[in-house]
C-alpha cells in the first residue's frame, strides 16, 4: 500500500483537482451559453424559464452538453474534434487517471511526472474553455448583448449564491 499522506502527494492531488476544475469550468461555460442560446428571449420567456433551463443544463454531463453545443450552430465548422478531445480527456481524468498511474505515486520522479502531466491537462482544458469564451463573445455581439448587460446578469446570478 502506498502512503499518500505526504506533501508531494498532496501536490499531485491538488493538480488533479485543478485539472478537474477546468473540466467543470468548460461544463459551466457550455451550460450558460446553451441556456442563453436556447432560451426564448426576454420578451417571450421569464427569468424563471431561463433559470429552469440553466438548472437542467447544469445537471447534464459534458458529453451531452458538447453534443447539444455541436448541434446548436454556435461553433465554427471543424471545431467538433477539439471538443471530442476535451471530452475524452475529461473522461480519462475522472475514470482512469489514477488507476493507470498508481505506480507513479510510489516515487518522487513519478509524482513529478504526474504533476507536469496534470498541469498540461489543466492547461488544455483551460484553452478549450477560453476558445468557447471567444465563441460566446461572438454570439453576444451578434445578438446585441453588451458587456454591461452580461456583468449585470452575472452579478444578479452571484447574489443568488452568496
Amino acid at each position: 500500500m502506498i502512503n499518500i499522506g505526504g506533501a508531494h502527494h498532496r501536490q499531485v492531488f491538488a493538480q488533479f483537482g485543478a485539472a478537474l476544475f477546468q473540466c467543470q469550468a468548460l461544463e459551466g461555460r457550455l451550460s450558460v451559453l446553451l441556456a442563453l442560446a436556447e432560451s426564448p428571449g426576454p420578451h417571450e420567456g421569464t427569468r424563471e424559464d431561463l433559470q429552469a433551463l440553466l438548472d437542467l443544463l447544469h445537471r447534464r454531463p459534458l458529453g451531452v452538453l458538447i453534443a447539444r453545443y455541436c448541434k446548436s450552430g454556435l461553433i465554427p465548422d471543424g471545431y467538433e474534434p477539439r471538443l471530442a478531445e476535451a471530452l475524452a480527456l475529461r473522461n480519462h481524468l475522472a475514470h482512469h487517471y489514477f488507476s493507470e498511474n498508481m505506480g507513479k505515486l510510489a516515487s518522487p520522479e513519478g509524482r513529478n511526472e504526474m504533476i507536469v502531466e496534470l498541469n498540461q491537462h489543466a492547461a488544455s482544458m483551460r484553452e478549450v474553455e477560453q476558445e468557447i469564451a471567444v465563441f460566446t463573445k461572438q454570439w453576444h455581439t451578434k445578438h446585441g448583448i453588451t458587456d454591461e448587460a452580461i456583468k449585470a446578469a452575472e452579478e444578479e446570478i452571484m447574489r443568488g449564491y452568496v
